[in-house]
């Protein structure tokens, strides 16, 4: 019986690492959604950038989805709501800014409104005024922080939130 206590001890510490392990790379199933949390789509192609990215996001206890094009973002975009997006200006198949404008066109005013943060290497005067004509927020610089993470949720997803649901 010892033998059986040990199988089952096992399996759940494995299915706990799973369910961590998913949990870090950001792909959180829907069933784990945390309640609180914001619904975030990470537009980002660098597995590497995203994968810390994602951390930072989930740390902090959002719900953290992961595209590596703006095809794929608009995609999911297309299928889903989300309460906020960051978006990598340098995508394989168009930049940012393009994926940007594409959403803000679309006509489901709850996509076409969600806040849309640009990330990027460089930040300089011109990069951030083009995109903030694209239709972008605001443009921080990467890599994504905790500190800027938990600021730029606080501004664009909790202060938005209805009053009876922060109370």
């Amino acid at each position: 019986s010892s033998d059986i206590t040990g199988r089952i001890s096992n399996d759940q510490q494995r299915s706990e690492l799973e369910k961590k392990l998913k949990h870090q790379q950001g792909y959180v199933s829907e069933t784990e959604l945390t309640a609180d949390g914001a619904k975030i789509l990470l537009v980002e192609d660098s597995a590497l950038a995203a994968l810390a990215a994602a951390n930072v996001l989930v740390g902090l206890e959002h719900n953290v989805d992961v595209a590596e094009t703006g095809a794929d973002a608009l995609q999911k975009v297309q299928s889903k709501n989300y309460d906020l997006i960051f978006m990598d200006l340098g995508l394989p198949d168009m930049d940012g800014i393009a994926v940007t404008q594409k959403i803000r066109a679309m006509q489901d005013e709850k996509k076409s409104q969600v806040p849309i943060i640009g990330l990027s290497a460089h930040v300089d005067e011109e990069r951030q005024c083009q995109c903030i004509a694209a239709g972008m927020n605001k443009l921080i610089s990467k890599p994504l922080t905790d500190p800027v993470a938990e600021n730029i949720v606080q501004q664009y997803f909790l202060e938005l939130l209805p009053l009876e649901m922060t109370s």
